[in-house]
């Protein structure tokens, strides 16, 4: 379910080029008798007033997601990082207060255009103005300056992340199918190992090896690869 509640918070365009980024927030209002449902209100209250200062692009409960800030604008959420990323609030109270699936869920849907336009589905551990992916504001540098700690550890990264590639998020016992995936893109000889977060460029044998053992090989746009960070050995 969607709806759109609009804040007066927010700064006309991207001067920079569109967001290759989406960053995750959770609301934290403090209110630990606040079911999700009063969580979102609480919060869209709060984004509409202009005294607050602050917006993000979506806010996602369990059961619902608002449009706060229209794509074509930057939101108010985290300083100097306003003009490179879509920002998304999860509603959680606490920081004990769990995500559901409907977060997850929902907040995969919302999401999908922003990868269809060219947001990388990784994770970015630490982001920096003009890094590609999906970010936590705990791991942005803003985040890491003001002590932030959404959304926290109660959000499970590789549970999000292998939904948008599709991924089953439970494997049967007897399935060994390799975690890693072979990437290369068109046009390119090279060809790396990678788990998404991170690649490694291999060479024979060792690529025989793993097309022997059944790694699954993908090509994918050449930005796309180029945004996965590269280490070095195993």
């Amino acid at each position: 379910m969607t709806r759109t509640v609009l804040s007066p918070n927010y700064s006309e365009g991207w001067p920079y080029g569109k967001p290759q980024a989406v960053m995750i927030h959770s609301t934290r209002s403090g209110r630990a008798d606040f079911s999700h449902a009063q969580e979102l209100e609480a919060t869209l209250n709060w984004f509409s007033r202009r005294d607050a200062q602050v917006s993000s692009h979506w806010v996602i409960s369990d059961t619902e997601a608002v449009r706060v800030v229209a794509d074509e604008n930057r939101a108010w959420a985290a300083g100097q990082h306003n003009g490179y990323v879509y920002a998304i609030e999860l509603t959680q109270a606490l920081t004990t207060t769990p995500y559901t699936e409907g977060h997850y869920r929902l907040l995969a849907a919302i999401v999908e255009p922003y990868i269809l336009q060219g947001v990388p589905i990784l994770f970015e551990h630490f982001y920096v103005n003009g890094r590609k992916g999906f970010t936590g504001h705990e791991d942005s540098n803003q985040g890491k300056q003001a002590g932030k700690s959404d959304p926290g550890d109660l959000f499970n990264w590789d549970k999000f992340i292998g939904m948008l590639r599709g991924e089953p998020e439970e494997e049967e016992d007897d399935d060994m199918r390799s975690p890693l995936v072979l990437l290369h893109a068109e046009g390119s000889g090279a060809i790396y190992l990678s788990d998404w977060m991170t690649k490694r460029h291999i060479e024979m044998p060792e690529l025989i090896m793993f097309r022997y053992i059944h790694v699954p090989e993908a090509e994918v746009p050449a930005d796309i690869l180029d945004a996965i960070p590269v280490v070095e050995g195993d």
